[in-house]
């Protein structure tokens, strides 16, 4: 990300923590905010569940239109809310493992040569970002 980069996702997500903030107890869905603010939807979601997941943001579990409506933790006023679900599982005991037998070949710094199975694994699991 170069510097431009960042300094534009931490202006989005002033931006959004700002109007999140200021629908006070209404909160807003983001097809509102996507219209209100005029950025796409894809780039307020990104910023917006990354705030949801860090705890700064709530998701009710109420829906509005047929969307999730966000709102400041102050104004979540008893009603019940929706936990963050990551839409990809974890690594997995696979991957963790991996991860294990390479740190294990690192710090032994013998010449040896890597479990290849391991770095297999890792370069799989990785393909799956990308």
């Amino acid at each position: 990300m170069t510097a431009l980069e960042n300094v534009t996702a931490i202006t989005t997500v002033a931006t959004i923590l700002s109007d999140i903030a200021r629908r006070g107890a209404r909160g807003t869905t983001t097809e509102e905010a996507s219209y209100r603010l005029s950025v796409a939807v894809s780039s307020y979601t990104g910023r917006r569940t990354e705030l949801h997941q860090r705890g700064v943001i709530e998701r009710l579990a109420e829906k509005r239109d047929g969307q999730h409506v966000y709102v400041m933790p102050d104004f979540v006023n008893g009603r019940e809310t929706a936990p963050y679900v990551p839409h990809r599982p974890g690594p997995g005991i696979e991957v963790e493992s991996a991860v294990d037998q390479l740190e294990h070949w690192l710090e032994m710094d013998d010449g040896g040569r890597p479990d290849l199975n391991a770095l297999r694994t890792l370069i799989d699991y990785v393909k799956g970002d990308l």
